[in-house]
């Protein structure tokens, strides 16, 4: 049994103390860290090892069972890329892009916690689980208004004036 064992170490052939150096670069860079910067920082000969050592420490540092989203929380989703070739198509016509749900929470003025995921597509029942896993029950959600949270109101047994109040009452009534 390794000290390694049950670790983000075990089954890597890098020095704990490369590890370690890795560790800091990540955490104290102000905008980030890349591979490349990461590879070169480092003096790694191999990009994929840098990439790799990089991803699992992303990886390690997600807390997964952290809190949800509490307060005022706006959710909206947008498709991810670069600009496609070609017709010039934007929006939901878009092929080649990720699309994506956040869901930020009001801090005063500015933008407190967030929440991003990478989804299949922008139907009710994907963006509706998205909801119930990132926003704390009795939250006021608000939204631009797209049939697929609209449809939240039927799901409510409370009368709810405006779709950020329907969130609200479908979050309160299926968490609750």
């Amino acid at each position: 049994m390794s000290i390694r064992a049950g670790t983000i170490f075990q089954d890597s052939h890098l020095p704990l103390s490369l590890w370690f150096r890795a560790m800091w670069q990540v955490t104290s860079q102000k905008n980030g860290m890349s591979a490349l910067g990461l590879q070169r920082v480092l003096g790694l000969g191999s990009y994929k090892t840098a990439w790799a050592l990089l991803h699992k420490l992303r990886r390690a540092m997600v807390d997964p069972g952290r809190d949800r989203l509490k307060g005022t929380v706006e959710v909206d989703e947008a498709y991810w890329g670069g600009e496609e070739t070609g017709a010039g198509v934007t929006g939901r016509g878009a092929e080649q892009k990720a699309l994506i749900v956040v869901a930020a929470e009001e801090d005063g003025k500015s933008i407190g916690r967030m929440r991003l995921r990478h989804i299949p597509d922008a139907n009710r029942a994907t963006l509706h689980g998205f909801i119930t896993q990132a926003v704390e029950p009795g939250s006021t959600v608000r939204t631009d208004g797209l049939n697929a949270y609209l449809e939240m109101t039927s799901t409510s047994p409370h009368k709810c004036a405006a779709a950020y109040s329907a969130w609200n009452c479908w979050v309160s009534s299926m968490m609750c």
